[in-house]
């Protein structure tokens, strides 16, 4: 008690007690209608909360007050009547159970209403028939064809019952052998009994005195004690097992994800070793154990796990390390290695040629319509005689295909005295006339050779352009055009052309078009017009300076990796 006398009662007031279990002050937390909740200011406290009546309170606090000693007793006789907090006298509070009052969860039964009996549960009528089973009870089932309880219809019931089915009896099979396991037990650790017979031996050296044969435990009880050494040999055994089974199945190789690997150490001869990758035809050179073998084999401890692989789509050779990832396609099993210090032959590589398939003859005609003009004779008193139209029952050599006649690159305007070539079978050239009408600059047509041209020199290559530029006279390009159209048109078709053409394309350069190489370029082109060509393209527009350096060759392919 904190000072002579308790303070009255109010809100988060102090009650003047100290909590019996954490000597805290204790204070008045909540006003009921007609009490006081006091609790332990102790933060989540949940071990000295109190719910004092005010008469009671008010009572107690009076007579601690006059100093009378304790432990005071008293009894709701001593309260007075009901009071509220503020000390207004309340009425009594209802009984439980009156009239009017509110209803209590666990309130009594009224004592007029009658238990509900129910029936009286169906005895096992083996009661009267003779002895009970061992886990007899008095209750029966209703669906027991006996009437029997489980215990009883179990043990003595005669006919089938179909809500107590009868588990099967597993007979207790007497062991036979030193160890008590049965051959049933035997056969399913795989355990011959030959192997227990050197257990039993070893047993009979290390082991002392025995007091006779340990009976067998039946089959309801917790088991017996295995010796160590039967445990060990089971384990073994297991092992064994285990080791057989996982040798079986590795033998069973897929022969689709087995590759071919042709090593290179020297320049002399290759090693061929065949290598199992399991995620083919992703794969890691580390997996094959024989390749990882014949390098060391060849260059020693101090082998960094580096080589180089060719890779066939980009016709190159590319270091990695053996434990990189590798994909090839599915359908090639032939890995191509070396050592980075080995030098492998041309001859040993695969072709480096792009040939395939030739293309049909359509695929080399104009896509456009000719005029029909080309169908007539250069004159009109003369046979076409060196005026061929290309169709698809023309003859192609395989050897050499025919190639385009032009290509998308621009060269410089056509002057006075050009020679075009534009078939492989006309030995004649045209050679350019004066033409006095005048005829658009810029003419699209179809050119071919005039048969009435005077024989020149052979031309060098399909599609050569022959410039005369040591001619005296030369002409400007529009007089170039209407002296073809001269050489090569009638005149009536010329006044027809020359009528109807206002405006018309430039006539693009007549160009050899080869068919580009796909890949790297060939071992033949040195380094340094690759170097040059790389110091080129740094500054921008790759495409273009790969043109001007292998254009003529080689296919600019920009995923690749020069």
């Amino acid at each position: 008690m904190i000072g002579t006398k308790l303070p009255l009662p109010r809100k988060d007031g102090p009650t003047g007690l100290l909590c019996p279990v954490c000597a805290t002050q204790m204070k008045y937390q909540r006003a009921n209608a007609d009490s006081w909740l006091i609790g332990c200011l102790t933060a989540q406290n949940e071990h000295n909360w109190k719910t004092w009546k005010c008469n009671q309170l008010n009572h107690k606090i009076a007579l601690i007050n006059f100093g009378v000693p304790r432990p005071i007793v008293s009894t709701y006789l001593d309260w007075g009547p009901r009071i509220s907090p503020q000390g207004q006298i309340l009425e009594d509070a209802p009984l439980h159970g009156a009239e009017g009052a509110r209803g209590h969860p666990y309130a009594r039964p009224a004592p007029g209403r009658a238990k509900k009996r129910t029936l009286p549960a169906l005895q096992c009528k083996r009661i009267h028939k003779g002895s009970l089973s061992q886990n007899h009870k008095k209750a029966a089932n209703q669906g027991c064809a006996s009437q029997y309880c489980v215990g009883c219809c179990n043990a003595y019931s005669l006919v089938e019952c179909r809500v107590h089915p009868r588990l099967p009896v597993v007979p207790c099979v007497p062991s036979t052998n030193a160890h008590g396991l049965t051959d049933q037990q035997l056969t399913a650790l795989g355990i011959t009994p030959q192997q227990l017979a050197a257990v039993g031996v070893i047993q009979a050296g290390t082991s002392g005195p025995s007091n006779g044969t340990i009976p067998s435990s039946p089959a309801d009880t917790l088991g017996r004690r295995v010796p160590f050494e039967t445990m060990a040999m089971i384990q073994r055994n297991r092992a064994q097992r285990d080791e057989a089974a996982e040798r079986r199945t590795s033998s069973q190789v897929d022969i689709t994800k087995v590759a071919t690997i042709h090593l290179w150490v020297n320049s002399v001869k290759s090693q061929r070793l065949d290598a199992f990758f399991p995620q083919w035809p992703l794969y890691y050179l580390d997996q094959s154990e024989l390749l990882l073998e014949a390098v060391h084999k060849a260059v020693g401890p101090l082998w960094n796990r580096a080589l180089s692989i060719w890779d066939p789509k980009l016709k190159a050779w590319c270091d990695t390390l053996v434990n990189y990832p590798r994909r090839n396609p599915t359908d090639q099993r032939t890995i191509i290695v070396r050592l980075q210090s080995a030098v492998v032959p041309q001859s040993a590589l695969p072709s480096r040629s792009t040939s395939g398939p030739l293309p049909p003859a359509s695929a080399f005609l104009s896509k456009t319509s000719l005029p029909p003009i080309c169908d007539t004779p250069s004159s009109p008193g003369s046979p076409g005689h060196s005026q061929r139209q290309v169709s698809s029952s023309d003859q192609l050599d395989a050897a050499d295909p025919p190639k385009p006649l032009c290509s998308s690159q621009q060269g410089p305007p056509l002057t006075h005295g050009a020679i075009i070539d534009l078939t492989t079978d006309l030995p004649e050239l045209v050679t350019a006339q004066p033409l006095e009408d005048p005829v658009p600059s810029n003419p699209d047509i179809t050119v071919a050779g005039s048969p009435d041209a005077a024989p020149q020199e052979p031309a060098n290559q399909l599609g050569n352009v022959t410039d005369n530029s040591g001619s005296p006279d030369k002409q400007e390009p529009s007089k170039v055009y209407a002296n073809i159209h001269e050489a090569i048109l009638p005149l009536s078709t010329r006044a027809t052309l020359t009528a109807s053409c206002t405006t018309l394309p430039r006539l693009p350069n007549l160009v050899l078009a080869q068919v580009l190489q796909k890949g790297w370029p060939s071992s033949s082109v040195p380094i340094a017009k690759i170097l040059a060509w790389y110091k080129d393209q740094q500054g921008g527009n790759a495409p273009q300076r790969w043109k001007e350096h292998f254009g003529g060759e080689w296919k600019y392919v920009e995923g690749t990796m020069y």
